[in-house]
């Protein structure tokens, strides 16, 4: 086996013809004095001849006598050489054509065995900082040794590129045909770059208005890098070079890195506050409220620029600061104004108001005649109370604003105060509460129905 020096042994007596090489033996450079070293010769990956290194006293040298048998014919010879400190084969740097009974060298003027120095070239990608492990290194050209190749990385790389290295040195082995393999080294530097700040730019001047969606934009120089958001506790938010904010509530802070293969620049800044204009506003009065009641309504801010929109609950709205409004029917509404401030900021305040109907009175020839109803407005039960100036009989109907009827009940009532309470399961609406005499006399009065909000 030409890769096992143990095994390397020729039987003289199977070929006819032999030539002699004597030399001494250099390996990577120096000259050998070591007797377990030797040198073989092959034909067709068949031993030929092998010699140790003798000490040939009387020159003072270690040298090999090699005997190369063969048969005519039998032409490119190779030569292995051994080295026993290392436990390694190299080949000699020259092959000889089989001559029968050849000579090369002698103990006068010796052949210098010396073995093929392999090398390897590579490119190599160096990394940028010490927590950087994204370096690389390719064998890209191999001297001396015949392919195909085969490698072994001192990382556990087997290809011929070596990946996800730190800086450092690597050693890779290269096999080659017949097994002839050697050993190269190669550094990965630390280029030890300052990564620079990115620059930071945003999709708004100033603070943004609550609702708005805000972004911000990181650029840089060195391509590769990626970008990193982080809050003020360093937690992780984003990557890319974009951060969003949707529908905005709430203010930002926190930080942008540039990260380049792990290798962080200084941290920058980022911040944004959420504004809002304050839409509070004034009712007077906010309390017993009748269909008779203007109430005024006042924005408690303004200034240049700012608009304003009252809905009043309804139906009705105002574009004024201040404004007065009288409620037509009782129930129970919502006024709300929305401001927006000059710079385009919008707000809006609500407030709930309970207007309640007054009591109608109707004169008739024999005296007032008054209805009042409560709660109004009423969820299920309505009171009604009647004034009326005569004992007889009385009817009280409940009409939707249209005319139709929806309820009707008739009573006898003596002369003076009279109170019903009626149980009503209506559909939230307005209705005409409505007193009758029977003689033509009528008092109306409006009623809500409202169910309370969950």
């Amino acid at each position: 086996d030409p890769n096992d020096p143990s095994s390397w042994a020729v039987d003289p007596g199977l070929y006819p013809s032999n030539m002699i090489v004597t030399g001494v033996l250099k390996v990577n450079g120096e000259q050998s004095y070591d007797p377990n070293d030797k040198v073989a010769a092959f034909v067709n990956g068949e031993c030929r001849g092998v010699s140790p290194l003798y000490e040939v006293s009387a020159l003072g040298q270690y040298m090999a006598n090699l005997f190369i048998y063969g048969n005519p014919g039998d032409g490119e010879v190779e030569v292995r050489i051994y080295d026993a400190s290392e436990d390694r084969i190299y080949l000699n740097v020259d092959d000889f054509n089989f001559a029968s009974n050849g000579l090369v060298g002698n103990f006068g003027q010796p052949y210098t065995f010396r073995n093929k120095v392999f090398s390897a070239s590579f490119l190599v990608e160096n990394t940028a900082c010490n927590a950087d492990e994204s370096g690389t290194a390719t064998v890209s050209l191999v001297t001396s040794l015949e392919p195909p190749y085969s490698y072994e990385w001192s990382n556990g790389a087997s290809g011929e590129t070596a990946s996800g290295l730190a800086a450092g040195s690597y050693v890779v082995t290269i096999t080659g045909d017949g097994g002839i393999w050697f050993a190269d080294t190669v550094e990965v530097q630390n280029e030890m770059l300052e990564i620079e700040q990115p620059v930071l730019t945003a999709s708004f001047d100033g603070p943004v208005c609550r609702g708005n969606d805000a972004v911000f934009y990181a650029s840089g120089s060195l391509d590769g890098a990626v970008y990193r958001w982080s809050d003020t506790e360093g937690n992780y938010v984003h990557e890319g070079g974009a951060l969003l904010f949707e529908n905005m509530q709430d203010g930002f802070s926190g930080y942008l890195q540039a990260d380049y293969h792990g290798c962080f620049s200084a941290p920058l800044p980022v911040e944004v506050e959420v504004y809002q204009p304050d839409a509070a506003f004034y009712v007077t009065p906010s309390e017993a409220l009748t269909t008779q009641t203007s109430v005024q309504f006042e924005a408690a801010h303004g200034g240049q620029g700012y608009s304003y929109l009252w809905d009043f609950g309804d139906g009705s709205t105002s574009a004024e600061p201040s404004t007065a409004h009288q409620y037509n029917l009782p129930g129970l509404y919502t006024a709300s104004l929305r401001l927006e401030d000059g710079s385009g900021c919008q707000a809006m305040e609500s407030y709930s108001l309970l207007v309640e109907s007054v009591t109608n009175t109707v004169e008739l020839p024999q005296g007032p005649m008054a209805l009042e109803a409560s709660p109004n407005p009423f969820q299920q039960r309505l009171k009604a109370k009647a004034e009326v100036p005569v004992a007889g009989s009385y009817t009280l109907r409940l009409l939707s604003l249209d005319g139709k009827l929806v309820w009707e009940q008739d009573f006898d009532w003596a002369a003076g105060s009279n109170q019903v309470e009626i149980e009503l399961s209506l559909a939230d609406a307005v209705y005409l509460l409505q007193l009758d005499d029977g003689s033509g006399g009528q008092v109306n009065i409006p009623v809500a129905k409202q169910t309370p909000r969950p």
